[in-house]
């Protein structure tokens, strides 16, 4: 049988770089010949081309420059990008592009393209082609300027300057600017017998010495010069984006055609300027600046793993404009995709002979159907199947799946900085050297074999970090067990592959190697080796899911292993999914009639806890009894529980103690110092630890629809495998088993039944009226609350709700309370709260809240009363609260009656709180008394006593109760206390009025004990007026006297020689200021006396003051005396002798001599 290579055109072993490195210009001419120049390409490159002859057109013809001189090259690790790039630097190029375009522009299909292309290549340009990161200078790439500089030196390089010391190549332009460079190179090899392009690297440094004497030899000038000059060049040597623009375009001004260009070709940038605002800007800057500088002559060209969309990312608000404008410059772009490099791995190294392609489309033709079943990734798996015959034929001996997920696998390890170097792009492999290596290693193999994907690691090996491959190092000592290898092997590719989910079933498809496998014993190889794996802690499996495992992943894994967890930990998620996860809720509704039931949980043989009545209990293998069912059962014996008896899972067992194992570790190391990498593998051991968790609750739900369930020692027959619905279908036998006499409840109770029987209808009314039997319920509980009454026990309404709740009847709440409801509407049994007999609202408004029931006692009722009692109940209700009774049941009656009656108390009683102001109301002590003595009695009291209290009630109403409610709430109250104002603000005046006798009799009125009676209030109303009568005559003529007391006084200013002098409206103003003065104190006294003194002694005192006024406004040196300084402090209060007078008479001379030599007048 022939081999592959048997039906390969080209020779698979022939020399072919898998990635053409920016600065290599060895074994163009075979890259070019070779280059497959796919549609995808040409389609991308027709618009650079056009905008490439747009450019130079207008420059020759000097229109406006082209707005666009950036493309920007993007793909995927190993893609070809550097590749594309390098090919278009050297056909650019005017020296390389005349040899090379014969090779390549045949490869244009497209006819219109071609010619753009051929003509774009005849235009004089220089290409300077390099890679970025290979260039920079680490110490200054976190400077501003980084990218210029990085320009500067490749465009130096080019002239042949030498480039990695800018101030040495600085110095070099000058000399060549100057003419002289080349004469300098042959006088320095001369004087220091080496030459220039030796020597110089040190010429600023260590070589200093070589260069002065060269250099002042050859200026013809003293060493001092010659050393100052250098130190010229090492301190103002400098570069800006404009002074490098207008070097370049010095360059291009320079060169013999008008129309030559200049393009910079630029690899990996992507990776160089990402997440780095000043390096983007940077490079934005340059490529502008070169634009307009250069009038369109100067383009850039760049490649990078990332489209320029994600290399800027989601800028700032503040950064929006000026990543705008790199958007706009670089607004040419190619992006290499899989497809492309798929073409160019076919067209290159696995082109068939015809002979060869016929053999393998018959294969296809034969085996498409299996190749699609066999190749099938399902959940978890991107399928990529083959288009047809062709596409199979051309991608042999790969699968098409193959290219897709090298792709993602090369790139996952990328982004996770696992190959060595700076960027990935340093010692990468491209997925054609790769793929050439698998090809190499199956050329003798026969035919109809396939490259399995562990076969492409080879290709990766090298460029790994040596730490990434420790366990397969280990494994390759240690494991004598191929499969296991290679599935190690792949699970490191796949790690970081985000759609490919690593489970036994995919990662057997990876290992297929032709279609005469035994899939079955595949399978079983495959199983074995992942479970040695995983056993060994060389992968780690998190449900279904492997992953490979690197050393410090490996530490971690082995140390979560060694974790101790708490069962009672494990047994709480059970507990949590069946419950809240399953169920969902605290209550099962039972559907027979359609009531929720409430259930305590359990889970093995823990303490159950809450007040429900029914149990659910979990048992699991974390039971100590878990193997003995019997001892389980009877332990439940007699329990009104439900077994829920979960079926062993080893793999679930051992899955759910390592998420625990795996949730302790990493909640006590994250955190706590550890390096980046370290925290990275812990939060990913999180975010692993939730999909396990997730995993975990979808196996217990099926081991829960699986499970065995008892009741009362029988096996449940659930009939279903859904979970939730074998659990409902369990607690539904539970409830009626544990209940037999829930039977007993024939129709279905609510909120609004109780309504009705409390309150029933003309068409209910009959069972309020007691004129059906009772039913079963109603018996049942009837005769509960007859056996506690007999035994003196007066049960709660939550007594009865909790033996009828529980116990053998499970009826449900609504239903236990409508049923006391019918009870109490028959007046079978009486709610008390205390003494306190609730009537029907009341009743209703307690059931329906169901809420502090243990405050109400259920009794049975007192004998009923005969119609000759009710009859005068009615009568004394009706002329006790002048109101008729509302029903005909006797025991509302009373209730009305005892309510009215409260009423009544308690408005007595706020009267009662006015005593203070209102005496007499003392009175109502009694009274209440009375009544609230009467309160306290049973209702049936009130009918059968009726004699013991009505006449008593009935005097204390109309004698006391009745005339002082009338006082205190009509017009009596405000015209009496308007009288008790008049007299206590004017009684002063009364001395002087000539009605003795009437204020005598108006006082009595005040305190007649009895106001309320007699007519008592009108009559002091009507005293009053007379006497106020009186009071004002007399008040208008003690005001009219002392108004002329106060004229005296004014007069007495108005008579003053020094008010004479004054200014007449000055003076007036203040006699009409101190008479309105002392007509308003006049008006504003009450009292006869008051009105008096205030002109006596406010008047005598406002009269100094308004002096001294006066005086003041005459001769301000004038003082008056004011009349707290008139006083002194004399030894005795009074005269009593001729001594006393002559003694106060000479203190009284003595002070106001005082006064006088302190130049102050004495108004008398």
């Amino acid at each position: 049988m022939p081999a592959l290579k048997d039906i390969l055109k080209k020779d698979i072993n022939r020399t072919i770089d898998g990635v053409i490195k920016a600065d290599d210009e060895s074994r163009i001419l075979q890259e070019v010949d070779e280059y497959v120049l796919t549609d995808e390409i040409s389609r991308q490159l027709d618009r650079i081309v056009d905008s490439y002859l747009v450019s130079a057109e207008n420059y020759e013809r000097g229109k406006q420059p082209h707005p666009l001189n950036g493309v920007w090259i993007s793909g995927y690790f190993g893609s070809g990008k550097s590749h594309l790039l390098k090919i278009l630097a050297y056909l650019l190029d005017e020296k390389q592009g005349k040899n090379l375009k014969e090779f390549f522009i045949p490869k244009i299909r497209d006819q219109f393209l071609k010619a753009n292309f051929d003509k774009m290549s005849r235009i004089p340009a220089t290409s300077i082609l390099f890679n970025i990161d290979q260039m920079a200078d680490a110490a200054k790439t976190r400077e501003e300027n980084a990218v210029l500089f990085i320009f500067e030196k490749a465009f130096n390089r080019m002239h042949g300057f030498f480039h990695e010391n800018r101030y040495i190549a600085e110095f070099e332009r000058h000399l060549a600017e100057e003419g002289k460079y080349e004469d300098f190179k042959k006088r320095y090899q001369e004087i220091n017998r080496e030459s220039w392009d030796k020597g110089r690297a040190k010429a600023f440094g260590l070589g200093r010495k070589k260069l002065i004497s060269a250099l002042s030899d050859f200026e013809d000038m003293s060493n001092e010069d010659a050393r100052g000059l250098i130190e010229h060049y090492r301190k103002e040597s400098s570069i800006t984006v404009e002074s490098f623009a207008k070097r370049v375009k010095g360059f291009l001004d320079s060169q013999k055609q008008k129309n030559h260009r200049i393009n910079f070709f630029i690899d990996e940038v992507g990776q160089f300027i990402a997440n780095n605002t000043r390096l983007m800007l940077n490079l934005q800057t340059i490529a502008e600046t070169l634009a307009t500088v250069c009038e369109g002559r100067a383009w850039i060209f760049v490649t990078s793993q990332e489209d320029l969309n994600k290399v800027i990312g989601d800028p700032t608000a503040s950064q929006t404009n000026d990543f705008s404008k790199i958007h706009a410059r670089f607004k040419m772009r190619v992006s290499l995709s899989s497809a492309a490099v798929q073409e160019v791995i076919e067209k290159r190294l696995l082109e068939k002979t015809e002979s060869g392609g016929e053999d393998l489309g018959q294969v296809y033709t034969r085996e498409k159907d299996n190749l699609r079943t066999i190749f099938s990734f399902r959940h978890g798996g991107k399928d990529i199947y083959f288009k047809g015959k062709s596409a199979f034929v051309a991608s042999y001996p790969f699968q098409a799946y193959q290219y897709h997920l090298l792709q993602q696998a090369l790139q996952g390890l990328s982004v996770h900085n696992a190959f060595m170097g700076r960027h990935v792009s340093r010692g990468e492999r491209s997925m054609l050297e790769i793929f050439q290596d698998v090809s190499k290693s199956l050329q003798e193999d026969p035919l109809y074999r396939w490259a399995t994907f562990d076969q492409m690691f080879a290709g990766i090996r090298n460029t790994l970090k040596t730490e990434l491959l420790s366990a397969i190092n280990t494994a390759e000592r240690h494991l004598d067990i191929p499969m296991a290898i290679r599935l190690l092997k792949i699970l490191l590719m796949v790690k970081y592959v985000k759609d490919f989910t690593a489970t036994e079933e995919h990662l057997k498809i990876l290992v297929v190697p032709d279609l005469n496998t035994d899939l079955k014993g595949l399978s079983k190889n495959v199983q074995e080796a992942l479970n040695i794996l995983e056993h060994q802690t060389y992968i780690e499996r998190n449900g279904t899911v492997f992953q490979y495992l690197t050393d410090e992943e490996k530490d971690i894994e082995e140390e979560i292993k060694n974790t101790s967890v708490e069962v009672e930990e494990i047994r709480r998620f059970y507990s949590d999914v069946i419950f809240n996860g399953i169920v969902k809720s605290s209550k099962i509704r039972y559907s027979k009639i359609d009531e929720d039931y409430p259930y305590k949980r359990a889970v093995d043989d823990e303490q159950v806890k809450g007040n429900a009545d029914l149990t659910i209990r979990v048992i699991t293998p974390l039971h100590p009894q878990y193997d003995d069912t019997r001892a389980i059962l009877n332990q439940s014996s007699g329990k009104k529980e439900l077994i829920i008896y979960l079926e062993p899972d080893s793999r679930f067992d051992q899955d759910i103690r390592l998420y625990f194992k795996t949730d302790v570790y990493t909640r006590q190391m994250l955190g706590q110092g550890e390096s980046p990498q370290i925290e990275r593998i812990l939060s990913e051991k999180q975010h692993q630890n939730v999909e396990r968790r997730r995993q975990l609750e979808g196996t217990l739900q099926v081991l829960t629809g699986q499970a065995v369930m008892y009741v009362l020692d029988q096996e449940v027959d659930a009939g279903t495998a859904a979970a939730a619905d074998r659990i409902i279908k369990g607690f539904e036998t539970l409830i009626a088993k544990a209940y037999p006499h829930l039977r007993m409840l024939k129709t279905r109770y609510t909120e609004e039944s109780l309504r009705k029987i409390l309150f029933p209808d003309d068409k209910d009314r009959l069972l309020s009226d007691g004129g059906t039997p009772k039913q079963e319920d109603e018996q049942e509980l009837y005769n509960f609350i007859m056996r506690k009454d007999a035994n003196l026990d007066r049960p709660t309404l939550s007594t009865v709700l909790q033996s009828f709740t529980g116990g053998q009847y499970g009826w449900y709440p609504m239903a236990v309370l409508c049923v006391l409801a019918k009870l109490y509407v028959r007046n079978a049994i009486e709610i008390r709260e205390g003494g306190d007999l609730k009537d029907r609202g009341e009743v209703h408004s307690i059931l329906s809240k169901n809420r502090n029931l243990d405050q109400y006692v259920i009794k049975l009722p007192p004998p009923e009363p005969g119609d000759e009692q009710i009859r005068r109940f009615k009568s004394f209700h009706q002329d006790f609260l002048h109101k008729t009774v509302s029903t005909t049941l006797w025991k509302e009656m009373a209730l009305e009656f005892k309510k009215g009656l409260l009423e009544e108390t308690n408005k007595l009683e706020g009267l009662l709180r006015q005593k203070s102001e209102f005496p007499f109301l003392e009175k109502l002590e009694a009274v209440i008394h009375t009544y609230r003595s009467l309160l306290e009695k049973e209702l049936d009291y009130y009918l059968h006593n009726i004699d013991s209290y009505q006449d008593e009630m009935l005097q204390h109403k109309e004698e006391t109760a009745d005339p002082i409610s009338v006082f205190m709430e009509g017009g009596q109250k405000s015209v009496w206390l308007s009288v008790k104002e008049y007299v206590y603000l004017h009684s002063d005046n009364f001395s002087e009025l000539e009605c003795t006798e009437t204020i005598r009799e108006l006082k009595e009125c005040l305190s007649n004990p009895e106001p309320y009676k007699g007519g008592v209030v009108q009559t002091a109303k009507k005293l009053m007026e007379e006497v106020k009568s009186r009071e004002e005559t007399h008040l208008k003529e003690v005001k009219e006297s002392v108004g002329k007391m106060s004229e005296t006084l004014v007069h007495a200013v108005i008579q003053m020689a020094e008010f004479r002098e004054m200014d007449p409206a000055e003076g007036k103003a203040i006699v009409e200021a101190f008479r309105s003065d002392l007509h308003q104190r006049i008006e504003r006294s009450r009292t006869f006396s008051n009105i008096r003194d205030s002109v006596h002694t406010y008047g005598n005192r406002k009269l100094d003051e308004v002096r001294l006024k006066v005086l003041e406004g005459i001769n301000p040196k004038v003082k008056y005396a004011t009349s707290e300084e008139k006083r002194f402090d004399f030894e005795k209060q009074e005269l009593t002798t001729e001594a006393d007078v002559k003694d106060y008479a000479a203190a009284l001379e003595a002070h106001y001599l005082e006064l006088i030599k302190e130049d102050k007048r004495i108004g008398v």
